[in-house]
């Protein structure tokens, strides 16, 4: 019993990494892609890190990729920041967690 533990124990600690590291690897490649001001490029590696964080339902990750992501699309097409806005308000009212509802209303 000990021993299957141990071992849930030791591949948490060799998952772990590897999930953060997915996250900082995409952050480093959008950051890359922001220095070169490839707009369209950063936007698509947000997309994937929206997707990512959506389907683990890593939050901070979410809001934190969908944010970065609103910015880059204002930036690019100011007419877009009113849709964002939209999407933003559709996340809060859809928000089952009173914490994460919280944080979101007061974007």
């Amino acid at each position: 019993m000990i021993v299957k533990y141990w071992v849930w124990f030791i591949v948490m600690f060799m998952v772990a990494p590897v999930y953060a590291q997915q996250y900082d690897d995409l952050w480093k490649e959008a950051e890359e892609l922001q220095k070169k001001d490839l707009p369209q490029s950063v936007i698509a590696v947000a997309n994937r890190l929206v997707e990512k964080a959506t389907a683990e339902k890593n939050t901070p990750q979410l809001m934190k990729a969908f944010l970065f992501r609103a910015e880059w699309k204002t930036a690019l097409s100011p007419d877009s920041a009113e849709i964002e806005i939209s999407r933003l308000r559709e996340w809060e009212k859809n928000e089952t967690n009173a914490v994460d509802k919280a944080v979101l209303a007061s974007l």
